[in-house]
């Protein structure tokens, strides 16, 4: 069997609020064969198949103590990855999601310690663009894993520089659950909902956290239809209609 980790500095649980996190614990309860560990904080769900390495994460409210803390953390995942190399002569496959920092360190780690050439690293990106320490990242991956055609065309042409491998991949769909809806019901859902068939309409879909940019969508949306008519902007995923209300969405 291939030894395929994937680390997480969150719980890779089903009970939590997340999106990524909760799909992969979803994925590794479905396929129990696909992941051999996950190295994480604990988590209150069972995996059959899959060992369960839990880290205890350390944070303080001031910076200068977490500087230290997150060096310590790092460790953790490292001392957890040379135990399994410690058990085979194989190179081991680590995940690693959207998360640079865990990426960088992991690999300096690696480095320093003269094993990295037994660890392949797959980077997944789920999003468009590494905007932090981008240069440096991918100089620390083997792989750099992405959602879509838009952002692997991105970096295939505007990084042409980078030494590691780019594929793309898209999130698995439960095809029990979504299926692609005939012309005759997607104009039904239209006018259900009062789609007017002369507008534009774009989209937002997401929970409604600081990090997922709503903030910024809705500034930038005001200068964007000063000379538009005939869009829209339907938001999915918040609750707080007084941002709405005041731009008149």
């Amino acid at each position: 069997m291939n030894i395929n980790i994937l680390l997480s500095t969150i719980p890779i649980s089903t009970k939590t609020i997340g999106s990524w996190n909760i799909m992969y614990a979803k994925l590794a309860k479905e396929k129990p064969k696909l992941l051999s560990h996950i190295i994480a904080p604990k988590s209150d769900d069972d995996f059959i198949n899959t060992e369960y390495l839990p880290v205890n994460l350390l944070y303080s409210k001031y910076f200068s103590i977490n500087k230290y803390l997150y060096n310590h953390n790092y460790l953790k995942y490292y001392n957890r990855i040379k135990k399994i190399l410690n058990s085979t002569n194989e190179v081991i496959i680590v995940n690693i999601i959207d998360d640079v920092k865990l990426l960088i360190n992991l690999h300096l780690i690696l480095v320093r310690n003269g094993i990295r050439n037994r660890v392949r690293i797959i980077f997944h990106l789920h999003g468009y663009d590494i905007y932090l320490q981008g240069n440096k990242a991918y100089d620390c991956m083997d792989t750099l894993l992405v959602l879509t055609m838009a952002a692997y065309r991105f970096q295939i042409n505007k990084r042409s520089d980078i030494s590691c491998k780019v594929k793309q991949f898209y999130n698995g769909v439960d095809q029990n659950k979504f299926h692609i809806a005939t012309t005759k019901k997607q104009q039904q859902i239209k006018n259900s909902l009062g789609l007017e068939e002369d507008k534009v309409y774009y989209l937002w879909l997401s929970q409604d956290r600081k990090k997922k940019g709503l903030h910024i969508i809705l500034e930038a949306w005001k200068v964007f239809i000063e000379d538009k008519s005939n869009v829209e902007l339907l938001i999915i995923g918040t609750k707080n209609m007084m941002k709405l209300i005041k731009l008149h969405i």
